[in-house]
Parts: C-alpha cells; sequence; structure tokens
C-alpha cells in the first residue's frame, strides 16, 4: 500500500506543478501581450509606451491583468483623438476581438473562472486534500486533470491573438515602407 500511495503522491505532485506553472504561462502571456495590444500616440511615444506598460503591469495580480485584457482586448473600443499638435504623426494601433457579445461574454467569463480556480488552488484548495490518502491524491489529481485543458485552451487563445498581432505588424511595416505609403503621406503633407 505504501509505494501505491507514494505513486500517487507524487502523481498529484506533478499535476499541482504542471497547472501552477501553467498559470504562470497565462500571467505571463497576458502581460506580454497587454502593452502592445492597444496603443495610440506619436511616433516618439509609441516607442516608449510598451516598456512603460510592462512596467505597470510587473507586479500586478492575475486578476488585475485579466481585468486590463478584458478591457482592452475583449471591452468597447477606446475613443482615442490625438492630444498633440497637428504637425506630429499620430497612430493608433488597435487590435480588438470582433464577434458576438455572446462570445465576448465566454472569454470574459473563461478567463474570470480561470483566476478564480488559481486563487482558490493556490491559496486554500490543496490544504483541503490530505497527501496521505490515497483517495486524496486521486480526487486532487482528478480535479487538476480536468482543470489543465481549460488553463491550455486559453493559452492556445492567447497566442493565436499574438501571431494575429505579429501578422497585423508586418503588414503595417510592409506598408509602411512602400511607396503607396509614401504617395499618401506626400498627398498629405500638400493637403490634398
Amino acid at each position: 500500500m505504501h509505494d501505491d500511495l507514494q505513486e500517487r503522491r507524487d502523481s498529484a505532485l506533478r499535476k499541482i506543478g504542471r497547472n501552477v506553472v501553467n498559470f504562470q504561462r497565462l500571467e505571463v502571456a497576458l502581460k506580454s501581450l497587454i502593452p502592445t495590444i492597444n496603443m495610440a500616440g506619436t511616433l516618439n511615444d509609441l516607442a516608449l509606451a510598451p516598456a512603460r506598460r510592462a512596467r505597470e503591469l510587473r507586479k500586478k495580480s492575475l486578476g488585475e491583468v485579466a481585468s486590463a485584457f478584458h478591457a482592452e482586448v475583449l471591452g468597447p473600443p477606446a475613443s482615442t483623438s490625438p492630444t498633440t499638435s497637428p504637425d506630429l504623426a499620430y497612430l493608433t494601433v488597435e487590435l480588438r476581438l470582433e464577434s458576438d457579445s455572446l462570445d465576448v461574454q465566454e472569454r470574459k467569463r473563461a478567463l474570470m473562472a480561470l483566476v478564480r480556480e488559481r486563487n482558490r488552488l493556490v491559496h486554500s484548495q490543496l490544504s483541503e486534500f490530505n497527501l496521505d490518502s490515497v483517495e486524496d491524491c486521486e480526487r486532487l489529481s482528478a480535479l487538476l486533470d480536468e482543470q489543465n485543458p481549460r488553463i491550455c485552451a486559453y493559452l492556445e487563445f492567447l497566442a493565436l491573438l499574438r501571431s494575429s498581432q505579429m501578422a497585423a505588424a508586418l503588414e503595417l511595416k510592409a506598408f509602411v515602407d512602400s511607396d503607396e505609403f509614401l504617395e499618401l503621406l506626400g498627398r498629405s503633407d500638400d493637403g490634398g
């Protein structure tokens, strides 16, 4: 019986580690995505904004970061207007999900559920299980096995957003480097 308990305990501990690491990956993914998702300002502002926003997010909790993600990606678009001189180039870059409100609400609900589950797991739930009990180790393992695919699904969703963002950035760069952009820029300088 002792070997069986040790095997179950080791399995449960590995699964705790796996889920905690995946929750941390979720937090890191959000913290790396948010600073570059929605930006507006002059070219100088845009060069400094991601680093400034990343510093703001560095010490935020997963719940605070999830709320920021909701507001900036899943919420209604913010109205931005240039607060600089009309002589300076002002650029707005925004990534928002455009889908029916049920899908957006489901994404918000899923992320907030993961935040609550992570907090409960780390702060209280683990103490509810006796790791000297085969039955508790099995129950804990089952709970963790049920939870992990939902964490991974949200990680995949964030990876898809990141890849879409990167593709859009490459397209924008190609356009800015094109003759068409220079022609448009020249027309705006002429007042036309």
